[in-house]
């Protein structure tokens, strides 16, 4: 392998006028720079396109399929060795993919992640300062918590790993979809390196597809996320595999003059969970 392998940034765009051009100086100006940004244009019908084009970099159009498929193109129209899936409304340190590539290269792993800072949830965004190298199936899944955080961002992935492995984004799943690719790829590496810097910024857009699923009623949530949980199920099954982020069975109730009306939930990452009436109200993550 080239001493400065060749990254493909994969971009899926959809109507991302206000974000591409920022998205794509974000690329540019990485201390890194064997990189080629693909933007896939997921059917948009502002300017995204146009703005795309100004900027000199690779665009493939395609109609609206949603972003698993628009990812998708990009594993096969990417020419770089490693890939890398950015949102457009996101940022990334300036050296992102120079802290990562570095890591894949020294310790020839299939697959590098690193932290995130959550804008809206800082309570998610912590770091242990080092880095960490994993070949057992159980510690690769523990230091990517891809059970509870399946974000393929955080992700520098090997092109060759992927392809060999047919590990693509079904594009049926419209949320969580990068969840079961990602629990796939992690479980799926030669080895695993976690540079652990909050090197990726997570926006919390409050138009964004996550959002207004958040938002929906929780009979909708169970219904959309459906899917991810019968992968995971089949996955655990299949491979033996249970730290995927599944209560840990510990909950507590709270009543009011003999009703129900709070609970306490906590899970296997830390996280718990405060509702009332159903609804949740308050998350803490203990570190």
């Amino acid at each position: 392998m080239s001493d400065t392998p060749l990254i493909t940034v994969i971009i899926p765009a959809f109507n991302a006028a206000t974000y591409i051009a920022q998205c794509i100086e974000n690329v540019k100006f990485q201390t890194y720079k064997d990189i080629e940004i693909l933007v896939v244009d997921d059917g948009s019908t502002d300017e995204t396109v146009e703005i795309a084009n100004s900027f000199n970099v690779k665009v493939i159009s395609q109609s609206n399929r949603g972003v698993s498929a628009a990812r998708n193109t990009g594993i096969s129209g990417a020419a770089g060795q490693y890939l890398h899936f950015l949102d457009v409304d996101d940022l990334i340190n300036h050296c992102f993919y120079e802290e990562l590539i570095n890591s894949a290269c020294k310790y020839d792993a299939d697959v590098v992640c690193c932290s995130i800072y959550h804008e809206k949830s800082s309570i998610w965004s912590h770091e242990r300062n080092g880095i960490f190298v994993a070949s057992n199936a159980e510690d690769k899944m523990m230091l990517a918590k891809v059970g509870e955080d399946g974000h393929c961002f955080k992700y520098l992935l090997r092109k060759d790993f992927l392809v060999s492995h047919s590990i693509y984004f079904d594009e049926k799943i419209r949320i969580g979809e990068d969840l079961v690719f990602s629990i796939q790829a992690v479980y799926l590496a030669n080895r695993l390196v976690l540079q652990d810097k909050s090197l990726y910024f997570y926006k919390h857009r409050a138009g964004s597809a996550l959002a207004l699923f958040n938002q929906s009623n929780r009979v909708d949530r169970n219904k959309g996320l459906a899917p991810v949980r019968e992968f995971k199920q089949s996955f655990q099954k299949k491979f033996k595999v249970y730290n995927l982020g599944e209560d840990t069975g510990v909950n507590a109730l709270y009543f009011i003059l003999g009703l129900p009306i709070g609970r306490k939930k906590k899970l296997k990452n830390g996280l718990v969970k405060w509702y009332f009436c159903g609804i949740c109200v308050m998350r803490k993550k203990n570190i």
